[in-house]
């Protein structure tokens, strides 16, 4: 019988992870490269670990969600979760996470994502990238 350490588990969680990161950096450098080239490797690196973080404290697990929440991020605004409609979407307690993400992406309407691009403060909770967009 095989039997794997918590040790192992840990390890493979954090080469997953480090994949995930390296995949959604890519993503982020080929869609949007307006936004993405004049950031230094390390700024985005740490822009899409915030990006993620804020994704998974939504309690969004699929990583198709994750990588469309930080997507928006980067095009619509790191804080478009606070325009109101979106807050109480993600919020909603009768529908799971990725759920709740989903209806969200699919009831938006495009004024939605206008009034959330208004909201934008820029902050990307990591002072070396707070020039993004400026």
């Amino acid at each position: 019988m095989l039997v794997i350490r918590k040790e192992q588990l840990f390890a493979f969680q954090a080469d997953a992870d480090r994949r995930f990161h390296g995949w959604v950096m890519d993503h982020v450098r080929a869609g949007l490269p307006k936004v993405a080239d004049p950031l230094s490797p390390e700024q985005l690196s740490r822009m899409v670990r915030f990006a993620v973080a804020k994704a998974e404290g939504y309690g969004l697990k699929d990583e198709s969600n994750i990588l469309t929440f930080v997507t928006l991020m980067f095009a619509v605004a790191p804080n478009f979760d606070r325009y109101l409609w979106f807050a109480m979407q993600l919020a909603d307690p009768r529908l799971p996470p990725d759920l709740r993400f989903e209806t969200l992406l699919l009831d938006a309407a495009p004024e939605d994502w206008d009034e959330a691009a208004e909201l934008n403060d820029n902050d990307w909770g990591v002072d070396t990238a707070k020039t993004v967009g400026a």
